[in-house]
């Protein structure tokens, strides 16, 4: 359900995307969903330690379909001893506007038990961010798309994936323009160029670096892509 190539910051570090587990779902309304489950942990397929984590979801939908609502949380002991609690909230709405144009939108907050190190001591670590999404059909075959998005890395434990200490900044922000393409000989293909502008102001004084990007040299970075997807 990715309208663009590559995946946001919220996408990739903000929230667990794949489960081993069960789900149920009950219909409450005609308009709301109710979901709850036991899964083996952040994107695990074998579990780390003996602890099951919690899912649980609420979805809205308007009687005219063109707007949903919906809220996720998954928490859960992430780490190999079963002692420290990792938590994320996901916040999605939808709307679609006219005949063309859809936007959606999503906020998320995370936070992991003693997940950073601060003044050689463990600390809790906290993200949180929004994403926008706009897309524009232009005609049967192609969609325009944009995203906006800044993440916040308070701790700077997620992103990088390094606890250390020394780090100064935390905010992370992407701007990606796309388009969805399917060939008139081809209707099962669906084509997605994009461009991308990423920038943060994460930094390490003490080891002399000033960017994440370009090998820790640059705090920008601008990526052009494309990929094709065959359905059938």
């Amino acid at each position: 359900e990715n309208f663009f190539y590559s995946r946001s910051y919220t996408s990739q570090y903000g929230v667990p995307y794949t489960h081993t587990g069960a789900l149920a779902e009950y219909r409450v309304t005609p308009c709301l969903q109710v979901a709850g489950g036991m899964t083996r942990g952040w994107d695990n397929l074998e579990d780390n330690n003996e602890n099951l984590a919690f899912m649980g979801r609420l979805r809205w939908t308007s009687s005219d379909e063109c707007s949903t609502v919906q809220f996720a949380v998954h928490t859960g002991n992430e780490d190999n001893l079963g002692e420290n609690t990792s938590t994320t909230y996901n916040l999605v709405a939808t709307r679609r506007i006219g005949c063309r144009l859809h936007w959606a939108i999503e906020g998320v907050s995370g936070r992991e038990s003693e997940g950073a190190i601060r003044n050689n001591g463990l600390v809790d670590a906290d993200w949180y961010g929004v994403t926008n999404y706009l897309a524009l059909e232009m005609g049967p075959r192609t969609e325009l798309g944009v995203r906006f998005e800044w993440f916040r890395d308070e701790e700077n434990a997620r992103v990088l994936g390094l606890p250390l200490d020394g780090a100064e900044g935390g905010d992370y922000h992407a701007l990606t323009f796309g388009v969805n393409h399917r060939p008139c000989r081809f209707p099962c293909l669906i084509v997605r160029p994009e461009v991308r502008y990423d920038w943060s102001d994460v930094a390490f004084p003490g080891l002399g670096v000033q960017g994440l990007y370009n090998d820790f040299r640059n705090d920008t970075q601008l990526t052009y892509s494309i990929n094709a997807i065959a359905r059938f």
